[in-house]
């Protein structure tokens, strides 16, 4: 007798989206999981292959030339910020993407708990005069950071406060850059990847029976950015240019008010367009051009696209981020 498959429990199927096929979408009367979820931890682990792949073939490379470089620092007003707490080789491939994608014109600052400090530290050591690591203790973040901690964190004037960029790019690990951005051109307030509330998604699975015969096809329906508020559309914070100033300006206006389960990007979409503020914002389609998450364009970067977009678009996307990554390294000489 083959023994029952050990499914991946819930939580260790990781997804951002909200699946609408039985209750909450976690798993069917049979006891087995959504099909949907175990097809995202294909795609995550997707998504790490093509950083590997772009890393140990590409990246090595620009590894090495920054031991030759030294950073210029009059040649922005720019910072892109990562806050994070796991120094993993992955969180490494998109660090040095980013000092790449910029063109060094902007320096990483690393925001993370004291007791990962260290841990960053030995991981950037390399290109370590390009980088930079913060530690969140002053901000009550002392041991790990996650999804609360985070949101709570960008939603303090104090952290903006402390910024002296006049701009900023963020980026997760779960976003890249993939062609360069022209820093001199994006003098925005606010512009992340743009939502999509309202779009729904199909996904087919073949079923099969116990003898492995095909008996049919199970439809897997996902509903989109179901909490972002109705007439939102810019933008998904995990790959966004900020003003800091205005971050603090609207923190200092409403962050009490924010609900802590509200999402900090959801939080300064509310605000952003308000004409009191007077925020220089991209339109649609300068949006499009400049990053994507849950619906397709050709754009400089994506965050956690992979989840939502058809196979053949996310494949577009990585290659087109190879292409850019070779075009710019055989650039160097």
């Amino acid at each position: 007798m083959i023994p029952p498959i050990a499914w991946l429990q819930p939580w260790q199927v990781w997804a951002t989206i909200t699946s609408w096929n039985s209750g909450s979408g976690v798993a069917d009367q049979s006891g087995k999981p959504n099909p949907l979820h175990l097809l995202n931890r294909y795609r995550l682990e997707h998504f790490h292959a093509h950083c590997t792949l772009i890393e140990q073939l590409f990246l090595r490379h620009w590894e090495t030339h920054l031991h030759t470089k030294s950073p210029d620092p009059s040649t922005s007003n720019w910072a892109c910020i990562l806050i994070d707490d796991r120094a993993t080789q992955h969180t490494k491939t998109c660090i040095l993407n980013t000092l790449l994608m910029t063109r060094l014109k902007a320096a990483v600052t690393i925001y993370t708990p004291a007791s990962k400090r260290e841990a960053f530290a030995n991981l950037t050591e390399p290109f370590g005069q390009f980088v930079k690591i913060e530690t969140l203790d002053r901000h009550g973040v002392s041991d790990s950071l996650g999804w609360s901690k985070y949101n709570n964190l960008l939603k303090s004037s104090l952290f903006w406060k402390e910024l002296s960029a006049q701009q900023i790019l963020i980026f997760q690990p779960d976003a890249l850059l993939i062609q360069p951005l022209e820093l001199d051109e994006l003098h925005f307030d606010f512009a992340g990847a743009p939502w999509n509330k309202g779009r729904v998604t199909s996904c087919e699975f073949p079923t099969y029976n116990p003898s492995l015969q095909r008996t049919g096809s199970n439809w897997v329906n996902q509903a989109l950015c179901q909490t972002v508020p109705d007439q939102t559309n810019n933008g998904n914070g995990g790959l966004s240019i900020r003003n800091p100033r205005l971050m603090q300006t609207i923190c200092e206006d409403h962050g009490q008010a924010s609900p802590d389960d509200e999402a900090e990007d959801i939080f300064f979409a509310r605000f952003v367009g308000h004409a009191a503020y007077q925020a220089k914002l991209p339109s649609q389609d300068v949006l499009n051009r400049l990053f994507n998450e849950s619906s397709y364009s050709d754009s400089s970067g994506f965050h956690g696209s992979w989840y939502y977009l058809d196979a053949s678009e996310q494949a577009r996307l990585y290659e087109k981020h190879a292409k850019h990554v070779i075009g710019m390294l055989l650039g160097l000489g």
